[in-house]
């Protein structure tokens, strides 16, 4: 398709905007080398620079509406065009910060996670506080769960549970006695 004047493409955006699909086609066929030509200008990366483009049309098509003024359709496409470049390059750093924050977690990670002595010895303790919950009452284990596990607090348990308080209290301080007991 050869080169369109602003006034041409003020048409077509007029034509597009009434749902004529093919003034979509031709919006998209007159202008899509700029714009692919811009986004690999800009990113350095031809692949990225087509996914862009697919954004910016697909963004185009959502906001066709908005256009006001159809001669000023190159300004505007070229806006939306640098505007997702931008986005994308904050994302791309971004992507590259959180990998290298986590690349250093690994690398100095002491948790229990990566220690397979404090892992088994972690799994017995829970093992065997599991066995003990198992052991408690009902209600003492529900309370006891909601308070430590869940972090709720008193009130919100009581509710939960249609229970006073003191209660709530008393099934808590009774579960933590017969843990303690128990391991």
């Amino acid at each position: 398709m050869g080169k369109l004047s602003h006034g041409q493409l003020g048409a077509l955006v007029k034509k597009a905007q009434q749902g004529d699909a093919t003034a979509f086609a031709s919006l998209y066929a007159a202008t899509v080398k700029s714009q692919l030509y811009f986004a690999t200008t800009f990113m350095k990366d031809a692949s990225i620079a087509e996914d862009i483009v697919q954004e910016v049309y697909l963004s185009l098509y959502k906001n066709l509406d908005k256009i006001k003024d159809g001669k000023l359709f190159v300004a505007y496409l070229h806006r939306i065009c640098y505007n997702t470049c931008v986005d994308f390059k904050k994302k791309i750093a971004r992507q590259k910060y959180e990998l290298d924050e986590e690349a250093l977690t690994v690398q100095f990670d002491t948790s229990v996670d990566n220690n397979p002595d404090e892992r088994y010895a972690a799994m017995e303790q829970s093992s065997e506080l599991y066995r003990a919950l198992g052991k408690l009452p009902d209600d003492q284990r529900s309370a006891f769960l909601m308070r430590y596990y869940d972090e709720m607090k008193i009130a919100e348990i009581a509710a939960a549970m249609s229970l006073s308080e003191s209660t709530v209290k008393r099934y808590i301080k009774s579960a933590v006695s017969s843990l303690k007991v128990k391991l």
